[in-house]
């Protein structure tokens, strides 16, 4: 991704990015083609020396039966807006402005792991519930589903993917328990106007 150096994040930022996460896009190369599916992700910082991106995909979805060739990626969107010449000051001097689009984004590089096994999942999706209804009056737990309905969810499947900044985030594909960390950083950045 192309990042203009004053542009480019820290660390920190990339960290602080993750920490939100919500529904990410997920990209892998097959040999069908491309291929890319919107999940819910989290950072588990814990994994590897820069964590990894756990997501979940419904078993329906095709996308996690194809073979990833190479790396996988998972863009990682922040706040984003239309910014308007008419918003400058230097419009009133010289009029060399031009419109712009600010936002904050990340790819994050890494090679995909897929888990079949219920209670990983299972384990899985109560995190992410859980961390979803946290705010809630009333959280909505997985146990509140019928046991029928809780093993169907139980039985779909998560997608999990070693990271390392490149100033951004991605995701990766079938391997053992625990997502590898890969060589590649991930890549964030984001466009600011008011020059």
């Amino acid at each position: 991704m192309y990042v203009p150096k004053p542009f480019m994040p820290e660390d920190t930022d990339v960290r602080d990015l993750l920490t939100g996460l919500g529904a990410c896009d997920l990209v892998t190369m097959t040999p069908q083609g491309l291929q890319a599916t919107l999940l819910p992700f989290e950072h588990d910082r814990d994994t590897g020396e820069l964590g990894s991106l756990i997501g979940h995909m419904a078993r329906a979805n095709g996308h996690w039966r194809e073979p990833v060739q190479g790396e996988a990626m998972v863009i990682v969107h922040g706040p984003q807006a239309y910014v308007s010449p008419t918003w400058y000051a230097t419009k009133a001097e010289h009029h060399r402005v031009v419109p712009t689009w600010n936002y904050v984004v990340a790819h994050v590089y890494g090679q995909l792991v897929v888990h079949d096994d219920p209670a990983w999942v299972e384990a899985q999706m109560r995190r992410l519930t859980d961390r979803h209804e946290a705010g809630s009056a009333e959280p909505w737990s997985i146990d509140q589903a019928p046991a029928k309905y809780g093993g169907a969810v139980a039985r779909g499947r998560r997608r999990r993917s070693g990271h390392q900044p490149d100033r951004g985030q991605g995701q990766a594909q079938p391997e053992p328990a625990r997502a590898e960390r890969r060589g590649r950083h991930s890549r964030a950045g984001g466009a600011r106007s008011g020059r």
